[in-house]
């Protein structure tokens, strides 16, 4: 992590691709002071992406159990340690999906429309959250990085 400010090519530099043996970690549960520095770190990366809407922590380096969303493109949340737990009844609906760390790659992804994710947010609570649509869409997406898979990377059966 660095204090001094970064210029917007070495921030996106910073995300691993594909090849990268960290997208295969499973990451492992962190405490709110040791998450502090990194999602701070993960805002200033996903800020700097082209449309990007999350980030897990292992796509920059670190396999701790934290992401980064932004669905609206303005407004940042923080989930350390998330949770999910899928709505039992919650459709199922088929979207396609893109990833930062397999640029150019994209793939339809049946994902449930409704989760209910328990997390420490950015002031170091614990809360549980219900989330819809895109937001439910972009947890899962994130989740899976944080339990090293990427649906992106499956081959088609």
């Amino acid at each position: 992590m660095s204090t001094k400010r970064e210029s917007k090519y070495t921030l996106l530099r910073k995300i691993k691709t594909f090849q990268d043996s960290a997208l295969k970690v499973i990451c492992t549960n962190t405490t709110f002071k040791a998450a502090k520095p990194i999602f701070h770190e993960m805002m200033r990366v996903l800020s700097t992406t082209n449309g990007g809407v999350g980030l897990a922590a292992n796509q920059i380096g670190y396999t701790k159990r934290i992401i980064v969303i932004r669905p609206n493109g303005i407004n940042m949340l923080v989930l350390i340690n998330p949770v999910i737990t899928i709505v039992i009844g919650s459709p199922r609906l088929e979207r396609v999906e893109g990833c930062l760390s397999y640029p150019y790659r994209f793939k339809k992804v049946v994902r449930s429309k409704i989760i209910d994710v328990s997390y420490i947010n950015e002031s170091g609570s614990w809360v549980g959250d219900t989330f819809e649509n895109l937001n439910a869409r972009i947890i899962q997406h994130e989740v899976d990085h944080l339990n090293g898979e990427c649906v992106l990377a499956r081959k088609e059966k």
